[in-house]
């Protein structure tokens, strides 16, 4: 017996001793021949020798063959897979009969059968690929060589068998079933090397699946693996999932092949693949133009995520980009906000390029910019970072003006993360553009304290005129059309005066110039450019001074000029839409910590905590100041009220009462006058209707219910009663 299997921990180790040896020329058929014949006759020699050693040294066959007849179904296929594991190149029979097990009509035999298979597979399986026993020169070989490789080449024959056998299973009913087995396929990827491009096509086609979950599945275990296990395989991934894209016809194989593509780790030295993928790319854009209405929505947000990815590192020519350039604005103005997003950023590629588009896209960005459903965008942040650099970008200060007015306008019905990331974008844009500080600070932009009567003044003196009597305007004189008056008319067109009526020529007056109108801000304007952006008066700046949310006034303020001790910029190092949200607001105001989460978000709570609740700290930001001052005053207003209730001093009513002055305290704290009178008058009013109300009597019909003494029914009294103040 050539190869002993008590010398070898696993068999295929004796490859390492023995290594490949490929000829340069393909060997005749007559040396083929000879090779396999020798080598067959070795591995019968070889297999008497290994049953008269088995009958010596083993005492486990006698335990192994009953539980392969008596067994139940798990026992038998677990004996049948230590008999290979313990000599597979002797024991490729009993291999056979565990892939025919895979074969049956019953699901569960079956799948007990691949799970053992795959875990046989994956330990005897050699760690290189075989070449084919034809293709080797063993002419020089010794016999432990020769019949290595041709044990090698027989092995690898089962495992094609067995990738053919669920390559079958795939199409099973059963989605579950279908799922399992491309488990399986993803498994043998990553551990054995033979046969991985036939592998990696069945697992491609599985993306096709009639079943959205298991099509949606392969693609989440495709990317996962593209990034690590896989790295190596990019090229075959690549041209599979290339040619599945182009001659595939169901749309879901199409989409996740997109998907998937989209996820390659293509560096700047693979342009000539990403060059392959953007020409797919473009011409299934080709095709979208006649039947863009029937694509999912979602395909086409990934094909332009694919073109955003891959043409800047690309050698295409812009020009092919450039034909299909009516259908990327069309896409533009689509539905969906993500199809938008991705859209212009691809057409803000050419304008960095080559200037070319330039004003056509930043008409459809300023546009772009009142969508209802922008604000909603789940991902902000990067239509937030294309605004940025487009403006950053623009040479126009005209256009910049106007972009900043539409900004600020969509901040009066923005959420406060929202208006805190536009300010923090126009104070970075201003670093670039710092004349927009002069447009800023105009007389007739940010209204002051100082022209506060001014206004008051002028909206007297309309109140006053709206209620006055209207003034008769009074009649043109009504010139008759008698021939002198023809005449002078005629004079007056060739430019010779009017003549009076003596006849001599008096010279025209000539009309009083009226002042060219001043030119302002046209909020209709479709192009940015001819908005008139430079004449805007930017009033909301000092809307947004007074802003509810601390943070966001502060901000305004800054860039408003009123804290002239810190400069005109907005420092921040944080990101405004995710510390000025709603959620990371009450977060920070519950003061409790949460179950999960990383080491630095945890240090951050904690110093939240102590900044907060703890005493000492007065250097806050203003929405922390905000929410220590509720704080220290919710405090010591419980310590209060614990002590009168502990002391018996007031009831319940008395509670509410001292809640109430409390409230209107700090309500003229803050410089809001109550009046105190009218709140009583008013309070008064309501419980004398709501004591008429009961007293008044239902009138009798056929609704109402007859008493049941017969007399008439009993007015019900409540005791009137006022709030009581102190």
């Amino acid at each position: 017996m050539l190869f002993n299997p008590s010398k070898y921990d696993f068999w295929h180790k004796v490859l390492d001793i023995h290594p490949i040896r490929v000829p340069a020329s393909p060997c005749s058929f007559q040396t083929v021949t000879k090779q396999t014949a020798a080598a067959e006759e070795m591995l019968e020699a070889d297999l008497e020798q290994f049953e008269k050693w088995k009958q010596r040294n083993s005492t486990d066959d006698s335990w192994l063959s009953s539980m392969i007849d008596e067994g139940t179904l798990h026992d038998r296929i677990s004996a049948l897979v230590l008999l290979v594991q313990e000599a597979p190149m002797y024991r490729l029979d009993v291999l056979d009969q565990l892939i025919d097990l895979c074969q049956t009509k019953q699901r569960r035999l079956i799948n007990n059968a691949i799970t053992a298979l795959a875990d046989l597979f994956i330990s005897i399986m050699p760690t290189v690929a075989i070449p084919k026993f034809n293709t080797l020169d063993l002419r020089d070989g010794t016999p432990e060589e020769i019949l290595c490789w041709y044990c090698c080449n027989l092995l690898v024959q089962r495992f094609m068998r067995f990738i053919s056998v669920l390559e079958h299973n795939l199409g099973d009913p059963l989605w579950h079933f279908r799922l399992k087995t491309s488990e399986f396929l993803a498994l043998l990827i990553d551990v054995v090397p033979q046969s991985r491009k036939r592998m990696l096509s069945v697992l491609v086609n599985v993306l096709g699946d009639a079943e959205k979950r298991v099509a949606a599945k392969v693609c989440d275990i495709v990317v996962r693996k593209l990034k690590r296990e896989w790295a190596h395989l990019k090229t075959d991934i690549f041209v599979l999932l290339r040619d599945a894209l182009l001659s595939s016809e169901s749309e879901r194989q199409q989409f996740y092949s997109v998907v998937v593509l989209n996820q390659l780790p293509l560096t700047k030295t693979d342009s000539a693949t990403a060059t392959l993928l953007v020409a797919a790319y473009l011409s299934i854009f080709v095709n979208l133009k006649k039947q863009d209405e029937k694509m999912n929505a979602s395909f086409i947000s990934n094909l332009l995520l694919g073109l955003n990815t891959f043409i800047p590192i690309c050698d295409l020519e812009h020009e092919d980009i450039m034909k299909n350039i009516d259908l990327v604005f069309k896409l533009t103005h689509h539905e969906s906000v993500t199809v938008g997003v991705r859209a212009l950023s691809l057409v803000f590629h050419l304008v960095e390029k080559n200037g070319a588009f330039q004003n056509r896209f930043y008409k459809a960005m300023y546009s772009f910019l009142v969508r209802k459903d922008v604000l909603r965008f789940s991902k902000f942040e990067v239509f937030m970072n294309l605004l940025y650099r487009a403006m950053k970008g623009d040479s126009s200060l005209a256009r910049v003006a106007a972009f900043v007015k539409r900004i600020f306008a969509v901040c009066m019905n923005a959420p406060a993360e929202i208006v805190a990331s536009f300010l923090f974008l126009v104070s970075e844009v201003a670093k670039t553009h710092s004349n927009l500080f002069m447009l800023f600070d105009a007389d007739n932009n940010i209204v002051g304290s100082e022209s506060d009567s001014e206004d008051e003044e002028d909206e007297d003196e309309k109140e006053e005129m709206r209620y006055a009597e209207p003034v008769a305007e009074e009649a043109e004189p009504i010139i008759e059309e008698t021939e002198d008056n023809m005449n002078l008319s005629i004079l007056e067109s060739m430019g010779l005066g009017s003549t009076s009526t003596t006849g001599a020529v008096v010279a025209p007056v000539e009309a009083k110039s009226e002042s060219t109108p001043r030119k302002s801000f046209d909020p209709t304007a479709r192009d940015p450019l001819f908005a008139n952006g430079e004449h805007a008066t930017f009033y909301e700046l000092d809307l947004l001074c007074k802003h509810y949310h601390p943070s966001v006034a502060t901000f305004a303020s800054i860039l408003a000029g009123r804290f002239s001790s810190e400069g005109r910029f907005i420092e921040y190092g944080g990101s405004p839409l995710e510390d000025f949200s709603v959620v990371s607001f009450l977060d920070k105001f519950s003061g409790r910590k949460m179950k999960k989460q990383n080491e630095f978000s945890l240090n951050w709570r904690e110093t939240i905590h102590s900044m907060v609740f703890e005493d000492g700290e007065t250097n806050l930001p203003p929405d922390l100041a905000f929410m220590k001052t509720f704080v220290v005053k919710e405090k010591e207003r419980n310590q209060k009220k614990a002590l009168l209730t502990s002391l018996d001093v007031l009831d319940d009513f008395d509670m509410f009462d001292a809640d109430i002055d409390d409230d209107l305290a700090d309500l003229e704290g803050l410089g809001i006058d109550i009046d105190e009178d009218e709140d009583d008058e008013m309070f008064a009013a309501m419980m004398n209707a709501e004591d008429d109300a009961e007293e008044w009597d239902e009138p009798e019909g056929i609704f109402s219910e007859a008493p049941n003494d017969g007399s008439s029914k009993k007015k019900k009294k409540k005791k009137k009663g006022g709030r009581r103040r102190k």
